[in-house]
């Protein structure tokens, strides 16, 4: 009973919780993608059961024992000189399933300058987050929680941040149809030191995953849903040179019901692909609708939207690659390194 109780409280907990997007928050480098394989299905939640241990990072709820020693390492080229990296380690013991790790953003070194345009020295900036995770089955074979928290700090200049979050996530699998499908809270906290006298709402998103592997197929379909506790994710541009505006009025003309509906709804989705044409390799491919209609540029969208990688299992080591496309100017690489140390202890 109390296990059910439990489990209850975290599928209507999040439903609590006030929606925020990109814009209107703090702290949004939390929604970087921990590893290339998740960058390249759409950078959200995933609900796959393997023996990768990146899911894990990224979905608390997929830590399990078969895991223990797990070892990460992340790089990322990100914009301009910003570099992003991480670090995470599993270990299990009989409580439960543990994940450690350290997550970093370097943004590069400045120059200063003040407000006469005097010389006032270089300066840094960066993002951290210190992670402790939890995972644990609560029906063996079907449903299992776990939870992150994170302590954050952030700085810029002479500015600084600090806050704590938590994120809160529950996973059912069968793998007899190989199904699985997860739930995650994300960036349930706050801001307690703050950049100036206003404190900011961190970037909460409620997110529901679902992934299936064809039967006579090496495929496999990853549907996610984001930000489902806010059904408004439009931005009418008004630099945008395709809208039309009244004549008359010089008002903006607004979309009908039915295409605002349903750019609204494909906005909440992507769709990733994953092939297998053999154990040692995998290619994923994703798109993500909302990431287009955000970052595209209206003369050049080029790619935008998309990513795509590949993972090579290489004797101990799993390698992967993805190349995400945010728009024209930025398309990061990210480089993921994964291991298990008890292979190399007798």
């Amino acid at each position: 009973m109390r296990k059910l109780l439990l489990l209850g409280i975290l599928f209507v907990l999040p439903f609590w919780m006030a929606a925020q997007t990109g814009g209107t928050t703090v702290f949004n480098f939390l929604a970087v993608p921990t590893a290339g394989r998740q960058a390249a299905l759409g950078g959200k939640l995933l609900s796959v059961r393997d023996a990768d241990p990146t899911l894990a990072v990224g979905n608390p709820s997929l830590l399990r024992p078969d895991l223990d020693r797990s070892l990460s390492l992340q790089c990322v080229d990100f914009f301009s000189n910003a570099f992003y990296g991480n670090a995470d380690y599993i270990r299990s013991w009989d409580a439960g399933t543990f994940r450690f790790g350290v997550h970093a953003i370097s943004y590069g070194r400045f120059d200063g300058y003040d407000i006469y345009e005097n010389e006032t020295g270089t300066f840094s900036a960066g993002d951290y987050v210190l992670t402790a995770g939890f995972g644990r089955e609560i029906v063996p074979g079907k449903v299992s929680m776990g939870m992150n928290v994170k302590g954050i700090l952030s700085y810029y200049e002479t500015y600084f941040s600090a806050g704590l979050a938590v994120d809160a996530a529950a996973s059912y699998y069968n793998d007899d149809k190989d199904f699985s499908m997860s739930l995650m809270a994300t960036n349930i906290g706050a801001q307690f030191i703050r950049y100036d006298d206003e404190r900011e709402p961190l970037p909460f998103d409620l997110q529901l995953a679902i992934s299936r592997r064809l039967e006579h197929l090496p495929a496999r379909f990853h549907f996610v849903f984001h930000h489902l506790t806010q059904w408004n994710l439009r931005f009418d541009d008004p630099t945008d040179p395709y809208l039309e505006y009244d004549v008359v009025s010089g008002e903006m003309k607004q979309k009908s019901g039915v295409e605002r509906f349903v750019d609204n709804a494909f906005r909440h989705f992507i769709l990733g692909l994953e092939l297998e044409p053999a154990k040692v390799l995998s290619l994923q491919f994703s798109y993500n609708y909302d990431m287009r209609r955000e970052m595209r540029l209206y003369n050049k969208p080029g790619a935008a939207g998309l990513a795509y990688g590949v993972t090579l299992h290489i004797r101990k080591f799993n390698v992967q690659y993805a190349r995400v496309h945010y728009n024209t100017a930025s398309v990061p690489n990210f480089f993921t390194l994964s291991t298990n140390l008890s292979t190399f202890i007798k």
